[in-house]
């Protein structure tokens, strides 16, 4: 069940839930919480602190012992700000070319900023230059992700189909990225 974590005491948390939720009375059930925090999701399981009354959707759940950090992704990323061109894709017809700058890279895919928005499940192809200049050409990609940042469109992009020798270069230079970037809170 979705809600929103309201409030954070010292005597515990407040949740409120998109649902009326059922009479509660046992003060031994605990319950799953994950979150989505600044440093990534978190998940915890917590004891209710209050007794739940039927058609409520107000949720007080104690302090959890444990916060336990959650790892969504299969790769690494790291900072990368190089010009990224793409070309769209239609099957295999390519059309509407345009330009991004780089936000960050992984094994995995990359989030790219530029001037125009591309559709959510838009098949692409990515050309760009790694550190050091060897070029990655024509890496098939699908964004996934696409919302506003300040005047720019942020895209966040799939790798699709990469061979074994293209991913593993892509994740031997963002090892180097990652070893050769300074450390960030």
């Amino acid at each position: 069940m979705k809600g929103t974590l309201e409030e954070v005491t010292p005597g515990g948390l407040r949740l409120t839930l998109e649902r009326f939720l059922p009479q509660i009375e046992d003060p031994s059930m605990l319950v799953l919480v994950e979150v989505a925090g600044p440093a990534g999701p978190v998940r915890f399981r917590c004891p209710i602190a209050q007794p739940v009354v039927a058609g409520t959707a107000t949720l007080f759940l104690s302090l959890p012992e444990k916060i336990e950090q959650i790892q969504r992704r299969h790769f690494a990323r790291a900072p990368f700000s190089g010009t990224i061109t793409y070309d769209q894709l239609s099957g295999i017809k390519r059309f509407g070319r345009g330009q991004a700058i780089g936000v960050d890279l992984s094994g995995g895919g990359l989030k790219m900023v530029g001037p125009m928005a591309l559709a959510q499940d838009q098949e692409i192809l990515l050309s760009f230059d790694l550190p050091g200049g060897r070029p990655c050409t024509d890496i098939r990609a699908t964004v996934i992700r696409v919302y506003r940042q300040g005047d720019q469109w942020a895209m966040a992009c799939r790798f699709e189909g990469l061979s074994g020798p293209q991913e593993a270069a892509l994740v031997q230079a963002v090892f180097r990225m990652q070893v050769r970037s300074p450390i960030r809170d």
